[in-house]
Parts: C-alpha cells; structure tokens; sequence
C-alpha cells in the first residue's frame, strides 16, 4: 500500500508538472473564439475588434467563430464541452445570465464555465420619436398613465425587454405593452416610423439616431450620461435610484482550465482594449471599456446573475 501510494503520489506530481508547463508556453497554436451571435451584431462586432489585437498579445492567431441560435446557449453548451486548454473561448452577452433563469432547462450552467473577461458595457435606453407627446421620462410615465403606449425591443427575454418590463412594471407601476422584433434594427425602425411609441434598446443600436437627431433619448440606464447621448439623463437622475441595466460582452472558457491560462487570456483582453485604436473604435459604438483581473470579473458575473435573475422572476418569465 505504501508502494501504491508513493507511485500515485509521484504521477499526481507529474501530472501537475505538465499542467504548469503547458501553461507556461500556452499558447503555442490557434486560439478560437465562438461567439453565440450572427456576424455583424453587438457580440460579433466588439470580438472581432479585440480578436486582433488579442493575436499581437498572445503571439497567435486568433480566429472567431460564429455559432449562433438560442440566445447563445448553442454556443454556450458547445463551448463549456471542449477542453479546458485555452485554446477555445466563449464571447457572448448578458444572455448568459439572463438565461440562467430565464430557460426551464438548460443543458449547461454557469458552474461549467470560467469568466475570462468583460471589456465592454453598453447600457439600455429609451427613446422616441422627437414628435411623441412625451419628450421626458417623467412626461412618458405620465402619458402612459393615461393612454395605452407601446415599447419595441429586440425579442422576448431580450435584456431590453426585461430591464424595460421590469422598469415600467416594477418601478414606475405603468402599464406599457411591449412589442417584440426580431433584432435591434426592425424595432428601431418601428420607432422611427412612428409604429410604436418608444424603444427600450442598447445603446450601440441607436446611436446614430441619438447623433442625427432622429430619435429623442429620455433615459440611459448607466452610473453615468454616456458621451454618445450626453444631454441624456440617466435613471437615477429621473427619480429612479440605481437603476442599472447594461448588456455587455463577455469572454469564458471550460471550468477546469488552468488558473494562469486564464489570468494569460485576461491580460490578452485588457492588453487589447486599452490599445488606443480598438479603444476608439469600442467607445464610438457607444460602448463603456471596462477593465477587470479575472477575480473582479467574476463577483462582475455573479452579481449579473443574481441581478437579472431577480428581473426575470418578478416579469414570471420562462422559456421551457
């Protein structure tokens, strides 16, 4: 027994050897990056522009990959399967907290999953056409009060359906009646041609209507006024203390990957935004860089869950 003990004692040292000398050298090939969207979309967009300077950062190529379908969880479920090697990371969105509640069952979980980074934040808005009636949050939730108006998102269970839905239901107890699209462009649209009443939508979505004046923003539902829409108040400056509702990208790989893999891919990612470049071209979109060590990154996703979780529970919403 003493025998058997020593040889397992030896191969679980080795074993470990192995593992701090991969990380050492990692990468030494391809990194791929699966984002759960369409290209072109919010996710794909911010990934694509880190994605090259990550490659400068890490010495390799780094390939994106699209996998969309069911709110990422497609992509989601196919990347907490892979190995945990580093060599395959997950870009997605605040859907991955919102599904944790928002799905009956789901075939992964935040469990399977290592937060890498969240380099990016873009906050909820909403908006009007410059001639609805209301032209002020406070002016809107008076109008509502009295006529039936309507809200265009990009989709049910969509963070700007929810964060919406939970704002009018929860916090200004007005009824509004949401209208769902299938993407940020048709709703904004609606609104534009005076379908709908209002959007409850990302920033990046809108800002160019914010810049040439053809949408009017009420509300940006940020800590601050953003530089994109900076006449525009936020939340808490309308009477609505810390209500805060960002949809933002993230990066994760496998549970089980090794811990100076992940500190290596954090460093990639904050190496790549705070390039001045990628950092401009982050901030036009209407994005908030953000730049946090893998442990800020993951009490940032843990309090995302618990955040929208409680959003998603009081609009009782469930997708089985």
């Amino acid at each position: 027994m003493r025998k058997f003990l020593c040889v397992a004692a030896t191969l679980g040292t080795m074993v470990t050897g192995i593992d701090t000398v991969q990380a050492q050298s990692y990468p030494e090939g391809p990194v791929s990056i699966v984002v759960g969207y369409s290209a072109g979309g919010f996710a794909d967009t911010v990934t694509r522009i880190i994605a090259e300077r990550m490659s400068a950062s890490l010495g390799q190529p780094v390939v994106v990959e699209n996998q969309p379908g069911a709110a990422s969880n497609v992509a989601a479920l196919a990347v907490s399967r892979v190995n945990a090697d580093g060599y395959t990371i997950l870009a997605t969105t605040t859907s991955v907290a919102i599904n944790q509640t928002l799905y009956g069952s789901l075939e992964y979980g935040m469990d399977d999953l290592i937060p890498v980074a969240v380099p990016v934040a873009a906050p909820e808005v909403l908006a009007v056409h410059p001639e609805f009636p209301a032209q002020s949050l406070a002016e809107f939730l008076t109008y509502a009060g009295e006529n039936p108006v309507t809200y265009a998102t990009a989709g049910v269970g969509s963070g700007s359906h929810i964060a919406a839905g939970y704002f009018f239901s929860e916090l200004a107890s007005v009824n509004a009646i949401h209208v769902p699209f299938g993407g940020g462009a048709p709703a904004v649209g609606a609104v534009l041609g005076q379908q709908v009443g209002a959007t409850a939508i990302t920033i990046p979505a809108i800002a160019a209507q914010f810049e040439g004046g053809g949408l009017n923003c009420l509300a940006v539902a940020a800590p601050e006024r953003t530089a994109i829409a900076p006449d525009c108040p936020t939340y808490s400056e309308s009477g609505f203390d810390d209500f805060v509702a960002q949809s933002w990208v993230g990066f994760f790989v496998p549970v089980g990957t090794d811990p100076e893999i992940v500190a290596r891919l954090n460093t990639a990612v904050n190496e790549a935004i705070a390039d001045p470049e990628a950092a401009e071209r982050l901030a036009a979109l209407g994005n908030t860089i953000q730049t946090l060590d893998p442990a800020e990154t993951a009490k940032f996703v843990s309090d995302e869950v618990s955040s929208w979780s409680e959003r998603v529970q009081a609009l009782e919403l469930r997708i089985d």
